[in-house]
């Protein structure tokens, strides 16, 4: 059986077409594990609707809201299934996101499935348009461990995400393996790296299976003070894998990996922070920074990105500040 764990917070708009799209599925043992975080919008309403019609639907209601990351720890230790799928509430899948992915699973034994996906967007019109992004592994063979952490240091599309994989539950739970609560961005990327660090190989598929709809709202579209910090704990982490698994990383695999996004955190600060002159400060200081500079190899930033970037690798704050505060006001 698959257990599909899928948290709920203000999806009213979205959530009867995941749903839907789980109920077509060509392949049935399944469980689809509903967290509703304590939505406001009518949400679990739709949900409990849902759940009367099949038993295969549970629904777990948390009295707070405490986050994506909680909702799906939740999940995970209800689920039953031999193997996990998270879905997210606002998303769909194909009719064959189960079948194909379990199929593969069951013929060749890996520790992860991993299909590509379409992203779709809507136009002004609302009019949908897909595209397939794909994460240009090789198909149907087997990938070792080191191979597969090593994707995280090349920046593979899909890498981080958790809805386009299918885990072992047995594996989650041999070694303890829940989404990091304090983060509020990037935990689903973080909780693949722990459960990669114990795999024996995984494998990928063709097809793309799972819809992941953009939306203008995106999370990812925004800024946060935070933000930051949780970069220099991704490169941290990266750092202790590539030091335990004795990994081969080429110079410049880490700051292409960060500086671009470091960068881009810089030119919205100029916009939404109250002192974007300390932000460049803390910086310049920061050992995880300084890291990042001196891996730096083959770098290409975008022009107004490059200029600051130059200007803060060699501690030049005031110039940097300059140069970011002109470009916020035009």
């Amino acid at each position: 059986m698959i257990s599909i764990i899928s948290p709920v917070y203000n999806v009213a708009a979205y959530l009867d077409k995941c749903i839907e799209s789980v109920l077509n599925q060509t392949y049935n043992d399944w469980e689809l594990i509903l967290i509703d975080d304590n939505s406001t919008d009518g949400s679990l309403e739709i949900a409990n609707a849902y759940a009367k019609k099949d038993s295969r639907i549970k629904i777990l209601h948390l009295t707070k809201n405490s986050g994506p990351a909680h909702a799906r720890n939740i999940g995970i230790d209800a689920a039953k299934g031999d193997y996990l799928s998270f879905i997210d509430s606002d998303d769909t899948i194909g009719n064959r996101f189960l079948s194909s992915l379990a199929s593969t699973a069951l013929q060749y034994g890996p520790d992860i499935v991993w299909c590509q996906y379409n992203q779709v967007q809507y136009d002004n019109q609302n009019k949908s348009h897909h595209t397939i992004i794909e994460n240009h592994l090789p198909k149907l063979t087997p990938i070792s461990r080191n191979e597969a952490l090593m994707l995280f240091f090349k920046q593979v599309p899909g890498i981080g995400s958790m809805c386009n994989k299918l885990y072992k539950r047995e594996l989650i739970q041999l070694y303890d393996i829940h989404l990091n609560e304090s983060r509020h961005r990037a935990e689903d990327w973080e909780f693949n790296i722990k459960y990669f660090r114990h795999i024996n190989f995984i494998i990928a598929i063709e097809d793309a299976h799972y819809n992941y709809i953009r939306r203008k709202s995106s999370v990812m579209d925004t800024f946060r003070d935070k933000d930051l910090h949780l970069m220099y704990q991704s490169v941290r982490l990266l750092r202790s894998i590539k030091a335990e698994c004795s990994l081969s990383v080429s110079r410049g695999s880490f700051a292409l990996e960060f500086l671009p996004s470091i960068m881009e955190y810089v030119i919205k600060s100029f916009r939404y922070a109250k002192s974007p002159y300390i932000i460049l400060k803390e910086i310049t200081s920061n050992p995880e920074f300084r890291f990042l500079c001196e891996d730096e190899a083959d770098l290409r930033l975008p022009k107004t990105y490059s200029l600051i970037y130059t200007c803060l690798k060699h501690n030049l704050i005031l110039p940097a500040w300059c140069i970011g505060k002109l470009l916020s006001i035009r």
